[in-house]
């Protein structure tokens, strides 16, 4: 039963039960005195009786609109009297009364709630709202040359990055977070765009967000089942690349490489993940989408649970995870780059970002935290992005040195929401349509999109690390460019479609590329 029928039904009820009383009251006015009584004490029962069905109804104001019904109630009895010749006096004075009192009642009412919801906006936005920007000094000058300036415009600040030495990295030593109220953020801009002898740089601290992704299910095909994984069928993705199972598990790892995933975190107790998850900050996910991205890097291959990935029975990689997304999927330029910085010091091997935004023009702290990773050896690949348009246009995906990544559907042609890479120097296409992988909690689910595409890639990357762990980001995107196949078209839309059986064929005969 409805809940607006199921309310409607009570709603009658209650009604009912009042005209009752209301002419049990009238009809024990008209009765020997030995009824009387009786009659007027049923009739003042109906009363709450009435209420305490509209209180299970849960209707709101249910004391206004019982007092209602009750005014109604006396004048249907006082036109009921008449027709009958029969004095009423009481039921037409009260009914007025009654009715008074209930409209009075919700006039106060209302205009209690008009209040109380005014003042809780008032609670809720501040008086002057505050915007964040990212502030770059120069190598050899200090915040307080500039304290001036921020506390003309009434801005505070917050120095990031702290774990950066200036002899690692000068331009991520020098970085600071401000907080200034928007209506001075102009004024500010101006005062620290004059400042050339200590300023560096000086920009909004931009949003950024997972990449989009759109609910799919999962498309079972015939393959070889060369593991024991009970899902592994459903994975097209893995016959697409045409990865033998037989040629990964030949190779002899040095070491486990490490994959860190920056998203909104990963669901470190999840089946298929607790052999191959390596202690780090983002261990549980309450989004969703970090966890499906970590399954398809590194779930662990071959162990009778869930899915396959390219981490034979746990051999070649380990999963990292730090979190630079919310659980609604929201972050900024700096909660990514702060990620970033905190995985390299970690021992990432591979950064895997399936996240960003527009922004034709790269934010600098982002191009600065990115170009530290690829300085230190990390491999860095990221989402081309979902929005049908080019990659060239958003950030992280034109940050120079990148390995950017496309979506492909189950026919290896480009996805239709998946952007292009017209211009961006290491491009290659991955399966990105219905992809099956973890879910937190011990489940399993399907989803399409560039961020999907981007953790492949990056465990194909970390079966490199763990091959020869000095290899460097060119050499990467080199073989990975390398296996392309011939009767591919349109790679500068959507860079070169991986093959996953001459990349192994070239890592076996090739056991220390560097």
């Amino acid at each position: 039963m409805g809940y607006y029928k199921l309310l409607m039904e009570w709603h009658l009820l209650s009604f009912l039960l009042i005209i009752v009383g209301s002419l049990l009251l009238a009809k024990g006015m008209h009765t020997v005195e030995s009824g009387r009584l009786k009659l007027r004490w049923a009739a003042l029962l109906v009363l709450p009786l009435a209420l305490l069905y509209r209180y299970i109804a849960s209707e709101e104001q249910a004391v206004v609109v019982t007092l209602r019904d009750l005014g109604l109630a006396f004048l249907l009895t006082y036109l009921w009297e008449r027709l009958n010749k029969r004095r009423a006096t009481f039921f037409i004075v009260n009914g007025i009364l009654v009715m008074a009192i209930a409209l009075g009642w919700y006039l106060l009412s209302f205009a209690y709630s008009a209040f109380n919801n005014l003042l809780g906006e008032k609670q809720r936005e501040p008086t002057v709202s505050t915007v964040q920007y990212l502030l770059e000094l120069g190598p050899d000058d200090s915040i307080d040359e500039v304290v001036p300036w921020l506390k003309e415009a009434g801005a505070s600040y917050t120095k990031i990055f702290t774990t950066v030495s200036l002899q690692e990295d000068e331009n991520l030593a020098q970085y600071f977070l401000i907080n200034c109220p928007a209506d001075k953020g102009e004024k500010l801009a101006k005062l620290l765009g004059a400042d050339k002898e200590n300023v560096d740089s000086y920009e909004p601290n931009y949003q950024r967000w997972q990449v989009p992704v759109l609910e799919a299910h999962a498309v079972s095909k015939e393959q070889e089942h060369l593991t024991n994984d009970p899902f592994v069928s459903q994975q097209w993705a893995l016959k697409s690349i045409q990865l033998s199972f037989d040629k990964l598990r030949a190779l002899k790892p040095i070491r486990k490489a490490r994959i860190a995933i920056i998203d909104t975190g990963v669901d470190k107790d999840h089946e298929d993940l607790e052999e191959s998850f390596c202690p780090s900050p983002g261990s549980f996910d309450e989004n969703g989408h970090g966890t499906h991205c970590a399954g398809i890097a590194g779930a662990v291959a071959n162990n009778k649970l869930g899915i396959a990935s390219l981490n034979w029975e746990g051999k070649f990689i380990e999963i990292m995870s730090f979190p630079a997304l919310d659980a609604k999927g929201r972050g900024s330029v700096e909660s990514v780059a702060s990620a970033i910085i905190e995985a390299v010091q970690a021992g990432a091997d591979v950064i895997s970002l399936s996240l960003g935004g527009w922004h034709p023009k790269p934010p600098k702290a982002e191009v600065d935290a990115i170009h530290f990773a690829l300085r230190k050896g990390c491999l860095v690949v990221v989402a081309a992005g979902n929005n049908s348009e080019a990659a060239i246009e958003f950030s992280p995906a034109n940050v120079p040195g990148v390995i950017v990544v496309t979506a492909l559907n189950e026919k290896n042609e480009l996805a239709p929401f998946s952007n292009t890479v017209e211009g961006i120097p290491y491009a290659v296409a991955a399966p990105g349509v219905n992809i099956l992988s973890l879910k937190p909690g011990n489940g399993y689910v399907a989803l399409s999109g560039t961020s999907m595409a981007t953790p492949l890639v990056a465990g194909i990357l970390g079966v490199f690390k763990s091959i020869n762990p000095s290899i460097q980001q060119k050499e990467a995107y080199e073989i990975l460019a390398a296996s392309s196949s011939w009767e591919q078209t349109e790679t500068n839309r959507s860079g070169k479609i991986i093959n996953m059986d001459k990349i192994l064929d070239f890592l076996n005969k090739n056991k220390n590329i560097n």
